[in-house]
């Protein structure tokens, strides 16, 4: 992976080179290969709509009110939804990801990104595809929790409990 100072100036175009594009793990891995059995943590989901406008991806996105922690755009025709699951385990982590694809499978999420392996677009490289730069479009740790947020789903957007003083006279 590039040193911090390949961020600089133009130095990720540089060490990108030709390459198609530049990829990042959404987990952290013991940096023997992304399959399961190499997942450490299972922080993040991977959400992207193929069959959508961006336009379209953002409002599905910001819509469900799921807590991402990163939205990037691919340097293609989708966003790629960091949801941040903190998961115990693996087991945890494919319970939670079935819950939110469930949640959106009317605006048909990519099955195919239910992985906790799976790859994002690195903000600031190119995709030599299509000519575009992959974009860091939001970034910043969530309002809620994932629970919380399954909470929402499952019982409705219930307020927080509160004490009534009334005060009367002066």
């Amino acid at each position: 992976f590039p040193s911090h100072d390949k961020f600089k100036g133009d130095g990720l175009r540089q060490w990108q080179g030709d390459a198609v594009g530049v990829y990042v793990s959404i987990n952290p891995n013991n940096r023997k290969g992304r399959k399961a059995e190499n997942i450490t943590k299972f922080k993040h989901a991977l959400i992207e709509f193929d069959e959508s406008t961006i336009q379209e991806q953002w409002a599905i996105i910001k819509r469900s009110g799921l807590p991402t922690k990163a939205i990037i755009k691919s340097g293609g025709r989708s966003l790629h939804g960091w949801v941040e699951v903190d998961a115990n385990d693996e087991k945890q982590f494919k319970e939670r990801v079935e819950f939110i694809y469930k949640h959106l499978e009317h605006s048909k999420p990519d099955p195919a990104n239910k992985d906790a392996g799976r790859l994002s677009r690195l903000p600031g490289a190119m995709r030599t595809a299509t000519g575009q730069q992959q974009e860091l479009v939001e970034c910043g740790k969530p309002a809620i929790s994932f629970l919380q947020w399954q909470e929402r789903i499952i019982y409705g957007d219930i307020p927080e409990p509160y004490t009534l003083i009334i005060v009367t006279g002066k």
